[in-house]
């Protein structure tokens, strides 16, 4: 624990603040209510969908730009000079996958069916982040907000999980334009793995290897305008195995349908309905994860299987490594320290939920 020790100082500082900028600097976040942030005129059904209507993403230019640069650091001007560019849109991807935690806090805390979108907006501008049906969706809005072109493709998870809805459970981003007219790059910084970047779909069968420190990240295109990505294969992978052109296996994690595309209430909706139905909540997904940066130069992943929270601590300055198991009330302590943005109430519901120890 001794490098989640020696940090947690600068990590403290840092947080509070992050916190003081939220309440003091962003005039959509002033005390986190939900009032504040929307408005009266902006109500919406409990459902994602509205008599068979979709149910827009609400974010305005205003809003797009406050989230900007007080969460990420980017002001009006490095929007206007950075334009549509490639390094711009990596910029703003990168910022969003280090500000917004990789999480499905708001997913296990009970009221996930009942969600509206002024729920999703309120959970991302909160800075509670949320899995791929909050961060995507978000990010789709501020890149059209910033004059791209874009458009939602669903996905599917492996290892096998439950698909009660056919086979969409992923929502991912597609971005046209960026390097020439009718070009393609897959966004997509609402997923567990790190990728830091957009990703050119102009190639033939597979991309070039995306890095990450130790992280490796490959792609592979099928016949039928699948596209697949595949990490490092593990030691008993338990799901498929592809070769690529050098003869390196890798280990199939995500699949994507590049030719369909899918609407954001629609897809959120039809989950919403199978959890009234039943039960969601299998593998990898039936407890709590957790995954973000404590500081610039510290990566925490949070994993709680069979009542165990397992935490890993990721130096990336000098490369090293940490695990540690945490008890209950370490792991409450540290999301009071760190994450106040979420309640007391809602973190005991998610502990209850994954049976912690």
């Amino acid at each position: 624990m001794e490098v989640y020790k020696h940090l947690c100082h600068t990590a403290r500082a840092a947080t509070l603040w992050l916190v003081w900028k939220f309440k003091h600097k962003h005039p959509l976040l002033s005390d986190f209510k939900k009032k504040e942030l929307f408005g009266s005129e902006r109500v919406f059904s409990s459902n994602m969908t509205t008599q068979g209507k979709e149910v827009p993403y609400l974010l305005t230019k205003e809003e797009a730009f406050t989230f900007l640069d007080n969460s990420l650091g980017i002001c009006r001007s490095q929007v206007h000079a950075g334009g549509k560019s490639l390094d711009f849109l990596n910029d703003v991807i990168k910022g969003i996958k280090k500000s917004l935690p990789f999480t499905n806090i708001n997913l296990l805390a009970g009221k996930f069916p009942d969600l509206t979108p002024e729920d999703f907006k309120y959970h991302i501008l909160s800075g509670q982040g949320g899995t791929c049906i909050w961060i995507n969706p978000f990010t789709k809005v501020i890149l059209e907000q910033l004059g791209h072109i874009t458009y939602h493709i669903p996905g599917m998870n492996h290892p096998i999980i439950d698909r009660p809805i056919d086979k969409d459970t992923h929502i991912s981003t597609i971005v046209c334009d960026i390097s020439y007219p009718g070009s393609r790059h897959l966004v997509d910084p609402g997923m567990r793995y790190p990728l830091y970047t957009a990703v050119p779909l102009d190639f033939e069968r597979e991309s070039p290897v995306y890095t990450f420190h130790k992280f490796k990240i490959k792609f592979f295109k099928t016949k039928n305008d699948i596209l697949l990505l595949c990490i490092p294969l593990a030691p008993d992978p338990d799901t498929p195995v592809i070769c690529d052109s050098n003869g390196e296996r890798w280990q199939l994690m995500l699949e994507y349908r590049l030719s369909k595309q899918v609407a954001w209430s629609t897809f959120i909706g039809k989950w919403q309905e199978y959890v009234k139905r039943g039960s969601i909540f299998s593998k990898p997904f039936d407890s709590l994860l957790f995954s973000t940066f404590l500081t610039e130069q510290l990566h925490v992943n949070i994993v709680c299987l069979d009542g165990q929270t397992h935490a890993t601590f990721y130096n990336l300055k000098d490369d090293t490594t940490e695990r540690v198991t945490m008890k209950k009330t370490e792991l409450m302590d540290f999301f009071l320290e760190h994450y106040p943005q979420y309640s007391v109430k809602k973190l005991e519901k998610v502990f209850k939920f994954s049976k912690l120890i």
